[in-house]
């Protein structure tokens, strides 16, 4: 069964996305960490140039990709619903793994957004420091054997840096330190509190 509360995030600062590599590189920093084995959503307003492909960012939601097949449809539908109430018309879709764990999602999702008339910017796969569009016919563009990218000299990334973003190297490493304390660091924790509030206590005196 796929994870059905999914990740969500958004951007408090404006980043340029121009190119396939520019939404790579931004995800982990919406995330806080670089995903695997995960779908990503991001979640767009419409354009007011019409020569525009979106405007600004919603939100991004990103759910593990499903252990079953049978799941996929669920999945599916589960992005269109977040999405819709959200009142996004355009989305980004960005599968991580291999392909034939990523496409047959990825074609789910795509479907499930046109009935809900979401359009999809572009679908692309990770994996390896490449990508592939789904959307792209143009092999002298879109290589059959992958796009490479650099998403550590991209600007967006270096933008997200800048404006104080850490994209911690996967979702274990980002749980860890969101957990509360323990052991001997709960134990020094309580003393640094004790400690102050003594003082603190003495000073009111």
């Amino acid at each position: 069964m796929f994870r059905r509360t999914p990740m969500t995030s958004r951007l408090d600062h404006t980043v340029r996305l121009t190119r396939p590599a520019d939404f790579i590189a931004i995800v982990p920093y919406m995330l806080g960490f670089h995903p695997e084995r995960s779908i990503v959503a991001m979640a767009f307003e419409p354009a007011a140039d019409p020569q525009a492909t979106a405007r600004g960012l919603r939100f991004s939601m990103r759910v593990d990709l499903p252990d079953r097949s049978e799941d996929t449809p669920d999945l599916a539908q589960h992005f269109a619903d977040l999405l819709t109430r959200n009142d996004a018309e355009r989305a980004m879709l960005i599968g991580y793994g291999p392909g034939w764990h990523v496409t047959p999602v990825i074609d789910a999702v795509r479907g499930a957004l046109s009935e809900a008339g979401i359009d999809t910017i572009d679908a692309l796969r990770v994996e390896g420091g490449r990508y592939w569009s789904y959307t792209c016919p143009d092999p002298d563009c879109c290589s059959p054997n992958g796009v490479p990218y650099d998403a550590g000299s991209n600007p967006a990334a270096a933008a997200a840096v800048f404006a104080g973003y850490v994209a911690r190297p996967d979702r274990a490493a980002l749980e860890a330190m969101l957990a509360p304390a323990g052991g001997q660091d709960r134990e020094q924790v309580r003393a640094a509190t004790r400690e102050a509030c003594a003082q603190a206590a003495q000073s009111a005196h």
